[in-house]
C-alpha cells in the first residue's frame, strides 16, 4: 500500500513580512504567510513513515522563493507542487539540474537568514557537502502552468511517483 503525506501553504512567502501578524499585505490586498503559519506547518509534520511520498503545496515556486526549498528540507518532502508561474508548460527540476552545490548552499543560508528568529531556530540545519545533500538532488519541484495552459497528474503506485504534465502549447507566430 502507497502511502502519502501533503501540506502546504498559503499565500505569498515574503521573508520581510514574515514576522507580521496580519496575513494582508498593506494595501494590495495580498494574502501572505505568517512566522505563526510556518510553525503552524512545521508543527503538523510527523515523523515520516517507510513508504511515504510527501509533497509540499505552494502558490509560489521554491525557485523564485528559497524560503520553500527550506520548508521541503524541514519537512522532508519528495515532491513541491508551486502555482501558476505564467509559463504555459509546467516544468520539473530539482536543484541539481540547475545550480552548482556551493551556489545551492549560500542561497539556502541566505532565505534561512531572512526567518525571524524564532523561526529560524525551529529549522533544522540543510544538509550540505559535494551535492549530495537529499535537498539538493532528490527533491523535485513542480511549477504548474495557468490553468486554462495544462496540468499535471500524480499517481503514487508500488512505491514510485509517476508524474504526468499536460500543456496546450505555445501559440504558433504567424
Amino acid at each position: 500500500m502507497d502511502r502519502s503525506a501533503s501540506s502546504g501553504s498559503g499565500g505569498n512567502l515574503l521573508p520581510n513580512l514574515l514576522g507580521a501578524d496580519a496575513p494582508i499585505d498593506g494595501g494590495r490586498g495580498k494574502i501572505h504567510a505568517t512566522a505563526r503559519d510556518l510553525s503552524a506547518l512545521l508543527d503538523s509534520a510527523r515523523p515520516r513513515v517507510p513508504g511515504e511520498v510527501r509533497v509540499l503545496v505552494t502558490h509560489v515556486s521554491p525557485g523564485k522563493a528559497p524560503l520553500v526549498s527550506l520548508l521541503a528540507e524541514a519537512l522532508d518532502v519528495d515532491l513541491t507542487v508551486s502555482g501558476h508561474m505564467g509559463s504555459p508548460y509546467g516544468c520539473v527540476w530539482d536543484d541539481f539540474a540547475i545550480r552548482e552545490p556551493a551556489e545551492a548552499e549560500a542561497r539556502l543560508a541566505a532565505a534561512a537568514s531572512a526567518f525571524p528568529e524564532e523561526l529560524r531556530q525551529r529549522l533544522p540545519a540543510p544538509a550540505v557537502g559535494e551535492g549530495r545533500a537529499r535537498w539538493y538532488r532528490g527533491t523535485f519541484h513542480v511549477n504548474l502552468p495557468d490553468a486554462p495552459d495544462g496540468h499535471a497528474v500524480a499517481e503514487f503506485r508500488e512505491g514510485r511517483l509517476r508524474l504526468e504534465t499536460v500543456s496546450a502549447g505555445l501559440p504558433l507566430r504567424g
